[in-house]
C-alpha cells in the first residue's frame, strides 16, 4: 500500500527534525563521510526517534512522502542514501556476498550466477531510500563491518526469483 504525499509536518515530526539538526552535522554528509561516521549518526537519530515517540515507519514515511522543500529532510535522505550505498558497496566485495549468491543458486541450479547477483543487487537498490531495510539484509557490527548477509522476507525471495526468471 502506497502512502500519500503530505505537505504539513505533524508536530512530532517537526520536533524530531529539530532534534536531528541539533545532534548531527547533517549538511556535512558527502561521499567522503565514512561508514563508521554515518553509523554513529544513525545511532543518534535512532535514539532521537525513540525520544520523540516515533517509529522507523515514521522516518521512512517522512523521507519518502514529504513533498515540501525542507533541508532537514533532504539531509536525512542524504544520510540514508550514503549509508545504504556504503553498505551495499562493501557487501558485494565480501565472502558473505559470494556465500549468499551460492546459497540462492542452490535453490535453483538452472539460474545463472550473474543473473542472481544482478537481481539481488536490484533488491538492495530497491531499499536505498529506506531507513533500516538494507541493514536488515546486511547485518553489521558496531564498527560497520559486515557480519552477515541474509534474506529472510519471502517477498524479497520472490522479487529475486521473479527477476531472474524473466
Amino acid at each position: 500500500m502506497e502512502s500519500k504525499k503530505f505537505v504539513n509536518l505533524p508536530s512530532g515530526y517537526k520536533d524530531f527534525l529539530s532534534e536531528c539538526e541539533k545532534i548531527t552535522n547533517l549538511p556535512q554528509i558527502d561521499g567522503k563521510t565514512s561508514l563508521y561516521e554515518l553509523s554513529e549518526l544513525y545511532s543518534k537519530i535512532s535514539k532521537c526517534l525513540d525520544e520523540n515517540n516515533l517509529q522507523i515507519s515514521d522516518i521512512n514515511h517522512l523521507v519518502t512522502n514529504y513533498s515540501k522543500p525542507n533541508s532537514q529532510v533532504d539531509h536525512l535522505k542524504k544520510l540514508i542514501y550514503y549509508r545504504n550505498y556504503y553498505l551495499i558497496t562493501n557487501c558485494i566485495r565480501t565472502d558473505q556476498w559470494k556465500e549468499l549468491i551460492k546459497g540462492i543458486k542452490t535453490k535453483n541450479q538452472e539460474l545463472k550466477t550473474k543473473d542472481i547477483e544482478n537481481a539481488t543487487l536490484k533488491l538492495l537498490e530497491k531499499y536505498m531510500g529506506s531507513w533500516d531495510t538494507v541493514e536488515k539484509i546486511i547485518v553489521i557490527d558496531k564498527k560497520g563491518n559486515i557480519k552477515s548477509i541474509e534474506i529472510v522476507d519471502p517477498d524479497d525471495w520472490d522479487f529475486i526469483f521473479n527477476l531472474v526468471k524473466k
